[in-house]
């Protein structure tokens, strides 16, 4: 039987993850800070032989020999990330702390004996490198999200494949933009402003005008699954459609679906950088997994709403 391990599998992709892996009869041990009954309870209370969890507050205190045989050949997801009160924000100190946890990360990993070593990044890493490695630095101040968080996901990820590759564990690298469950039920920018469109408010004028793409957060977790099965080592991958539009026009979208004035015959503008839009591109998972993604942004929306509906 396959198995994995969730290193932060407490937050937002970290439980949907979890629950997607148990739904594929895969053995998961679970990495989180908090006890194991509150984890369970925002697990929505699975119960399964499969699940596996440990209290992991201090890296030193964790036993490694306890859990040498369940860690022999397993996929590894590095989920675990540090800001102050949201992931993204906090000074460069706050944020460099996240280098030195994803080295602790990738040594439990080869302590483990896991076969793959999955850092789990964001879009942010492959903006900002685009970023620093055009002209645009020169005339350009970063807008896409926090300096800092951003810089810091790019130094990780540079970070992690040499140090992969110096310890001899197969690394696999992948990215995204904004996952979305179709209950909006976590508390991001994008979730509360989604919200208050359908309750006929007015949204919040992103002051991100750089592109992104929202994805269904149970397509960004069979992904991920696919990834472990197939995901070849030094890969960087694109999770998404590649269909990349700016904030401001994902809102204006979602209130023209809402008033049925958007069909999907209906464009809106997609960006025309091809360099932006090539680390948007998701060819090389469906190469290498052959997982592609099927939700574009209409039928989430439809989803979405539809939930909405059921909650009145």
């Amino acid at each position: 039987m396959l198995k994995a391990i969730i290193f932060g599998a407490n937050g937002y992709i970290g439980r949907a993850l979890t629950k997607c892996l148990l739904s594929h009869n895969m053995q998961v041990l679970a990495l989180a800070r908090c006890d194991k009954k509150e984890f369970l309870i925002r697990l929505d209370s699975i119960e399964s032989n499969n699940l596996h969890y440990q209290k992991i507050k201090n890296l030193q205190d964790f036993n490694v020999e306890k859990w040498q045989d369940f860690g022999k050949d397993s996929i590894f997801y590095n989920l675990a990330w540090k800001g102050e009160n949201r992931l993204n924000d906090g000074d460069l100190q706050s944020q460099m702390q996240n280098i030195n946890l994803a080295n602790t990360a990738l040594n439990l990993a080869k302590s483990l004996q896991s076969s793959k070593f999955i850092n789990i990044s964001s879009q942010e890493q492959a903006l900002f490198s685009d970023y620093i490695h055009t002209n645009k630095w020169k005339t350009q101040d970063y807008t896409s999200n926090s300096l800092y968080y951003s810089g810091v996901k790019y130094a990780v990820f540079e970070l992690l494949s040499l140090l992969a590759y110096m310890q001899k564990i197969d690394f696999i690298n992948v990215r995204f933009s904004i996952p979305l469950d179709f209950n909006l039920s976590n508390d991001s920018f994008v979730s509360k402003n989604l919200r208050q469109i359908m309750q006929g408010k007015a949204f919040e004028i992103p002051k991100n005008k750089e592109p992104c793409e929202i994805i269904s957060l149970d397509e960004l977790c069979e992904s991920l699954y696919f990834v472990g099965l197939k995901g070849k080592n030094k890969a960087d991958y694109y999770l998404g459609k590649g269909e990349i539009f700016t904030l401001q026009e994902y809102f204006e979208t979602f209130k023209k679906i809402i008033e049925s004035r958007f069909y999907k015959s209906s464009k809106i503008n997609n960006f025309k950088n091809l360099e932006v839009s090539e680390i948007f591109n998701p060819k090389k998972l469906y190469k290498d997994t052959g997982f592609s993604y099927k939700l574009d942004f209409f039928a989430i929306s439809k989803q979405i709403l539809q939930a909405y509906k059921k909650e009145k």
